[in-house]
């Protein structure tokens, strides 16, 4: 599934993203961040905290290792977020 969503705030352990939809706490998700070079990477990031603000949902994201150091159960549910 690829959802589209706005990151509000970024730091070394994690991130701010606001959406459309709630995802419960624990949800994994990939996440496509953009570069300063024009490319793009990909980070695997776990919901920590989700509320609503005014008209939004909004998450707080820890990262966990990279996709290429992660391996990931077939049967774990994954969303993809660009």
């Amino acid at each position: 599934m690829l959802e589209q969503l706005q990151g509000v705030d970024i730091s070394e352990g994690g991130m701010g993203i606001s959406g459309s939809q709630e995802h419960s706490v624990g949800t994994q998700l990939i996440i496509n961040l953009p570069e300063h070079n024009g490319r793009s990477g990909y980070v695997h990031a776990k919901v920590v905290r989700c509320w609503k603000e005014n008209s939004q949902i909004r998450m707080g994201l820890e990262f966990n290792d990279s996709p290429d150091d992660l391996v990931i159960p077939a049967n774990h549910e994954l969303r993809l977020a660009a």
